[in-house]
């Protein structure tokens, strides 16, 4: 239970920078009367919060298994970060 913490702060941090996009979108809008929210708002603010989402994900390096530290302990956290990714990529392209 201990590790799973790491991800609850990643959720929390993931719907604060849901939240702080959507909201963002709105910045340059002069009156809340002119405020129209749609489907695509919500879309873009999704789209915004996925790059943040992977970048935290791949510098995290305390939130990666027991067992993915223990095999590349050797190696600096970014590095080996990118190397998952890689490996992930690898596999889901099939090569």
């Amino acid at each position: 239970m201990r590790g799973n913490r790491h991800y609850v702060h990643l959720a929390i941090m993931i719907a604060l920078s849901f939240i702080s996009m959507y909201i963002l979108m709105y910045a340059m809008v002069n009156r809340f009367a002119n405020v129209y929210s749609n489907l695509n708002q919500f879309y873009m603010a999704g789209l915004m919060t996925a790059p943040i989402v992977v970048i935290e994900l791949a510098l995290m390096g305390s939130a990666r298994t027991a067992g993915f530290r223990k095999k590349k302990r050797g190696r600096a956290g970014l590095q080996s970060a990118c190397d998952e990714l890689i490996d992930k990529g690898a596999i889901i392209t099939g090569e």
